[in-house]
């Protein structure tokens, strides 16, 4: 079921056009993923793909959305119950930036999943996250890189908020 939610919101992304990562003024690739905001809490190699993934506080969202001109989009919640905004870049092999869709789902220590799509944004992709307990969470990514030659990323791991 977690799977077919995942397929389903992919699917209406695709339908809807969405794919923000290159959009003017969202994309700066001048800086490495090592200088981007947040605290690096995973890197993964899938496919030849490598998955760096930032976990940003509020205030560090907040400063990133500063020069967004405070816009209401894709992966921002507008309620109290957000803790942190979880970023996460694709590099193909020789480092460029890859664009594509993007979905979290988080599993928190209730065993509820969330599942949201990303905004693309300084050549990643983010969304807002409730990490409020204590806890271990899963998180899993499910990417479908943009282009003639579409590829699925599929990522899984746990994170400890301490």
């Amino acid at each position: 079921m977690k799977t077919l939610i995942g397929v389903l919101v992919l699917l209406c992304c695709f339908l809807f056009g969405i794919s923000y990562a290159q959009e003017a003024g969202h994309s700066h690739t001048t800086s490495t993923v090592a200088e981007r905001p947040g605290k690096q809490i995973r890197q993964a190699s899938i496919k030849g793909y490598t998955l760096t993934y930032r976990l940003l506080d509020l205030s560090e969202r907040g400063e990133m959305m500063k020069s967004m001109g405070g816009h209401s989009v894709l992966g921002m919640k507008k309620v109290s119950d957000i803790t942190n905004h979880l970023m996460v870049y694709i590099q193909k092999p020789d480092g460029k930036i890859v664009p594509g869709d993007v979905a979290f789902s988080v599993t928190g220590p209730d065993g509820k999943d969330f599942t949201t799509m990303t905004m693309g944004m300084y050549g990643g992709y983010g969304a807002d996250v409730n990490l409020k307990l204590k806890a271990v969470y899963t998180i899993r990514t499910k990417i479908i890189t943009e282009g003639g030659n579409k590829i699925r990323l599929d990522d899984e791991y746990t994170y400890q908020v301490k």
